[in-house]
């Protein structure tokens, strides 16, 4: 999308995976105002009843586990997994057990979904649309958080009616009433 928005140059809103790439369309001067909605959170997720009984970091290096995530080199949770990780020393082995590495947080989720995985890493708010699906917490991953945030393009054609809409998806008693469910 952001490469899309550098070429293109259309459009009023961003609303991107998480604030990296806010960040990075700031920075390349796409930005004209960014307004904070929610925070998501990094987790582990397992098919209902934990078949693998997935309670530690530890049980993700395990070889019955099957475990796979984003790729970190483009996709928001990657890139923050290994960055968490890679503080405490933990990434290369968690690289190393990783099976395979998916574009998105949707294909790590429905690799669990179809039977392909035993574990992977999304964010919790991915949650919400697959209740055959459960989080598995770690401590190793609880610094692994994110803001989602909607920011109004600088080239806005209708830039006015932009950020009113983005501040009624920012609202408490309006947007994030729908957003948190």
């Amino acid at each position: 999308l952001l490469s899309s928005l550098e070429v293109s140059r259309s459009g009023d809103l961003f609303l991107p995976a998480d604030d990296s790439f806010l960040n990075i369309a700031r920075d390349k001067q796409l930005i004209a105002e960014v307004l904070p909605i929610a925070t998501m959170h990094a987790v582990v997720v397992v098919p209902k009843g934990n078949p693998k009984q997935i309670t530690s970091f530890k049980d993700l290096l395990r070889d019955d586990v099957r475990l796979v995530q984003a790729s970190p080199d483009g996709a928001a949770i990657g890139k923050l997994t290994r960055e968490v990780l890679s503080q405490s020393d933990l990434w290369s082995q968690l690289d190393t057990a990783t099976e395979g590495y998916r574009t998105t947080v949707t294909d790590v989720a429905n690799d669990l979904i179809v039977g392909a995985a035993d574990a992977g890493i999304v964010y919790d708010a991915v949650l919400a649309t697959y209740p055959d699906l459960v989080p598995v917490e770690l401590p190793e991953l609880a610094n692994a958080t994110s803001q989602v945030s909607v920011g109004v393009l600088d080239f806005s054609t209708q830039p006015t009616g932009a950020l009113q809409f983005a501040r009624y998806l920012t609202a408490e008693d309006r947007g994030l009433e729908r957003y948190q469910k």
